[in-house]
């Protein structure tokens, strides 16, 4: 996949039927990952494009549901920018996935949890930017 792909696909491992995909869910201890078939169909409410509610970010996420699971892009609205998508999961509540903006080198860890007909929780955490000096002793 090249650097500006527009959505990086989540492939389970082994055969699966169409309808089906295996994602990891995580238990208990951190590191401790068991698999679980859940059923994704064009029709999964997380499916579609989604931007704030208030108009605030220029940031637009697709969700495709595709048979490997979900196919994620984010597309800054201002300058057509795509970000680099990786690792998205779906435990069958919460999907994440983390974005990387080649452009100002920010990277973006998302958690997007269904909370009504067409609307969503969005949790994200970001890297920052600043400018510093030495401190004069």
């Amino acid at each position: 996949m090249g650097p500006r792909n527009k959505g990086i696909k989540f492939r389970p491992e082994g055969p699966l039927p169409d309808a089906l995909v295996r994602v990891p869910f995580i238990v208990g201890v951190k590191g401790s990952v068991m698999s679980e078939a859940i059923p994704l169909h064009s029709n999964h409410p997380l499916v579609g494009s989604w931007q704030a509610a208030d108009d605030f970010s220029d940031m637009v996420v697709s969700i495709v549901a595709v048979a490997e699971g979900f196919s994620v892009s984010v597309t800054d609205q201002t300058d057509g920018e795509v970000a680099e998508v990786f690792e998205p999961q779906y435990d069958g509540n919460v999907l994440s996935f983390s974005a990387h903006w080649p452009s100002n080198g920010r990277f973006i860890k998302y958690r997007f949890l269904l909370q009504s007909e067409g609307t969503v929780g969005v949790t994200y955490t970001y890297s920052g930017q600043e400018v510093w000096q030495r401190k004069l002793t």
